[in-house]
């Protein structure tokens, strides 16, 4: 076995295959017959090329020429463990024409999911190349029957974390593999040659996210790949990067829910992907497409140097969202999870307390877009992660982002994303167990109010603060009521906000339809950013009908608990009494307090 595998590799050796500058010669689809022995290239593991055995068994030749395909069988070192694997997509077939010269027939393009995965379908390069390096926008879908791309690369994303990504993902009916990151620091920018493994990217940097595949055709600065679809969303403005491959990792018995896969990192950005049809993706080498930065500073309050991360995300809003909104929700997302978890030492608190101010900044406008706001979590354990305070500031962020890129009144350029966290393990909460006040007030007089609070530490304190009494109140006994804030709670689970990050739908997150136009100026995006500050204070009200709350710590309990009266002690979740007249800087003002007054004339 050894012998006939180094005999067929050093045959392989010596298949002469056009340079990677030089536009190769063709084979048109015509003079592709059954019988014939080519040359396939695709990298297997790090970046050299690799060349595999190819017959060609048949061409199937369906009711339209965009459809014929070429039944392939592959062998050889580089493909006899694994097969045709996820990622393989876009490798090359060189075959010899009547005069022996190689050329160029097709790319690999679909897995049959057969067992061990060495039979497929390539593109035929007529088609590949029928991929117009700057289309039209919009294209017709055609759905291929098992596309190579693989599943969606994403490096710098570790541990826990990866794994709710994963699953997650696995909810929205993708399939996300985490890669080890760093690997641009390891290999040099490579020359993307036929064979080569490139990343359509939608990101770089501290998380690189990307789908893998390979090199199908090279004329001067123009690149070809994967021999089928992406998302068949007509023109695009991603990433096109290098890739670095790991190695192909095997399917499990064959299975078709689990193909085989390259384990490959997105690298380096090197141009443009600005196609992307039914038979193919197409670039240009150089120039990157527009970009939007994200950077991210967590640090806990004891004042720790800030963990900051800093991605690129490649913007294609000035295009109109070829596909519902776009990665910078999950990149945001994934970097302020990954940030916070650094910045709380890899801890999972039962409770936790976190601040969070985020800046969005647009071309079209001089000053950004921003919020700030406060988190408090009173449990939130979630596979091994702070689940319920990364789902609210992922949510948060998500929103935000979703609110500009709706903007429907011309392009927008978001060129920055911003956010800085602080994050502790410390739960600073209390809660109100009696309140003083003067007993005759008179309507539109400003009086001074002290509550007496314990802390969930045991400690006890009083909070002074002035409250306006409604001018319109009439003579009488009233009942003067303040309502604090109790814990948050998201309205959907960490894996839930991460899978809705991963479909990025901007119309949907808003509720917006056609008949909706959404905010008609950019002042008016901004105040919409700006309206998602959570007031997380004390509200006062008189005569108010609430619920008696005899439990100071009843807010503590779980965000699934059923108590009486525990959703208006959680901010957020139940109704809202009172207006708000008083928010505490340094803790979080909990519980609920009442007391009788007289109302003078």
């Amino acid at each position: 076995m050894g012998v006939r595998a180094t005999l067929l590799g050093l045959a392989l050796a010596l298949v002469c295959v056009p340079a990677a500058r030089a536009a190769a010669p063709i084979m048109p689809l015509s003079e592709v017959k059954p019988g014939m022995r080519c040359t396939g290239l695709s990298v297997v593991r790090g970046t050299s090329i690799s060349r595999f055995r190819v017959d060609v068994v048949d061409v199937v030749a369906a009711g339209l020429v965009e459809d014929a395909r070429i039944l392939v069988r592959v062998s050889g070192p580089a493909v006899d463990r694994s097969g045709i694997a996820a990622g393989f997509s876009g490798s090359p077939i060189y075959c010899p024409d009547a005069k022996g010269v190689q050329r160029n027939a097709g790319a690999i393009s679909e897995g049959l999911g057969e067992y061990g995965d060495h039979e497929g379908l390539a593109t035929p390069i007529e088609q590949v190349l029928g991929q117009r390096v700057k289309p039209p926008a919009g294209a017709r879908r055609v759905p291929a029957g098992r596309p190579l791309t693989g599943p969606l690369s994403v490096s710098g994303v570790t541990g826990p974390l990866a794994g709710v990504l994963k699953d997650a993902a696995r909810r929205a009916g993708r399939t996300v593999i985490a890669v080890p990151g760093g690997a641009t620091r390891s290999f040099p920018v490579q020359d993307l040659r036929p064979g080569a493994s490139f990343s359509a990217g939608f990101s770089s940097g501290a998380i690189a996210y990307g789908a893998i595949g390979t090199v199908s055709y090279r004329r001067g600065d123009q690149v070809w790949g994967f021999g089928h679809e992406l998302d068949a969303a007509g023109r695009r403005g991603l990433l096109l990067q290098d890739a670095f491959v790991y190695d192909v990792i095997d399917s499990p018995l064959g299975a078709v829910d689990a193909p085989s896969y390259k384990l490959a990192d997105p690298g380096h950005n090197v141009g443009t992907l600005t196609g992307d049809g039914g038979s193919g993706v197409a670039g240009r080498l150089g120039a990157l497409p527009d970009r939007t930065a994200v950077r991210v500073a967590a640090r806990d309050p004891a004042g720790a140097p800030a963990r900051s991360l800093e991605s690129t995300v490649a913007d294609e809003g000035p295009l109109g969202y070829p596909v519902d909104g776009s990665a910078l929700q999950l990149i945001t997302s994934l970097s302020l999870s990954r940030a916070t978890v650094a910045a709380l030492g890899g801890a999972v608190p039962t409770r936790a307390t976190a601040s969070m101010c985020l800046r969005i900044t647009v071309r079209e406008r001089n000053a950004p877009m921003r919020f700030c706001n406060r988190y408090l979590t009173g449990s939130g354990g979630f596979g091994g992660l702070p689940g319920l305070l990364l789902a609210d500031l992922s949510s948060d962020a998500q929103q935000a982002i979703a609110t500009v890129q709706a903007f429907r009144f011309g392009p927008l350029h978001i060129t920055g994303v911003e956010a800085s966290v602080r994050a502790g393990s410390r739960l600073r909460q209390t809660f109100m167990s009696s309140i003083r006040a003067p007993r005759r007030v008179r309507a539109g007089q400003r009086i001074r109010v002290v509550v007496r609070a314990r802390d969930v530490d045991g400690g006890t304190r009083r909070v002074g603060f002035r409250l306006t009494v409604p001018g319109d109140l009439k003579p009488g006994i009233r009942t003067l009521t303040l309502t604090g804030t109790g814990t948050d709670e998201p309205e959907s689970d960490f894996t839930a906000v991460l899978g809705h990050a991963l479909l990025g739908d901007t119309s949907t997150d808003l509720g917006l339809d056609s008949n909706d136009p959404g905010p008609r100026t950019l002042d008016d995006v901004a105040d919409e950013v700006s309206s998602l500050r959570r007031f997380d204070g004390v509200r006062a009200s008189f005569d108010m009908d609430v619920p008696d709350v005899t439990d100071p710590f009843a807010g503590l309990g779980s965000p699934d608990s059923s108590e009486p009266g525990l959703d208006v002690l959680a901010g957020g979740a139940g109704e809202i009494f009172g207006d708000p007249v008083f928010r505490s800087k340094r803790l979080r003002i909990s519980g609920q307090v009442s007391l009788e007054v007289r109302v003078k004339r």
